[in-house]
């Protein structure tokens, strides 16, 4: 018997979705509090939001069967391995190599290890619902550090990565919808 993501007995299904939930709330906080003033909190969530993008893509394009979910994930590889170098870059001309380091946070790790688990049928619910949350802290991070945050070059770092970031959160919903 094949359980599905919204089957009750899917003990680890459930648990997997209420730590992505968990994590995005958190996320959503951190990325509108102190992401948003604060240059050294605003590189670190931002270059682990690249990383995460990636190795999500990565993950995707080996575990998805929809051709449009594997055209996203081909996007998001491009896009955001494109943002990390425009961000390493920014970090240097700022004088912030010390933070420049990319590197997965414990919530990023428990959403990839969430994504990986999930089973065949419900992966790309899984993907885009966690796609759609990712893309919505990284737009409020990038916004909110463009408005109020600390050092003009990221600021101007922060608001370039805005559009794409949008056209993402719209493209996961959309393919959402279709789901």
């Amino acid at each position: 018997m094949t359980q599905t993501p919204d089957d009750p007995t899917n003990v680890h299904g459930v648990v997997d979705r209420a730590q992505d939930a968990i994590g995005a709330m958190v996320g959503m906080a951190s990325a509108s509090t102190l992401g948003a003033h604060d240059a050294e909190a605003c590189v670190a969530n931002a270059s682990a939001s690249d990383l995460y993008e990636i190795e999500a893509g990565r993950i995707a394009l080996q575990r998805t069967g929809s051709p449009q979910v594997r055209s996203f994930a081909q996007m998001l590889i491009e896009d955001h391995s494109r943002s990390a170098e425009i961000l390493a870059a920014k970090v240097k001309l700022a004088g912030l190599e010390a933070v420049a380091e990319p590197r997965l946070d414990e919530r990023r790790k428990g959403m990839l290890d969430d994504l990986q688990a999930a089973s065949d049928d419900a992966f790309d619910e899984v993907f885009l619902t966690q796609q759609t949350a990712a893309h919505q802290e990284a737009l409020t991070l990038h916004r909110g550090y463009a408005e109020k945050g600390e050092n003009e070059v990221l600021r101007g770092m922060a608001s370039g990565a805005a559009p794409p970031l949008e056209q993402h959160l719209q493209m996961a919903k959309h393919l959402r919808s279709l789901s």
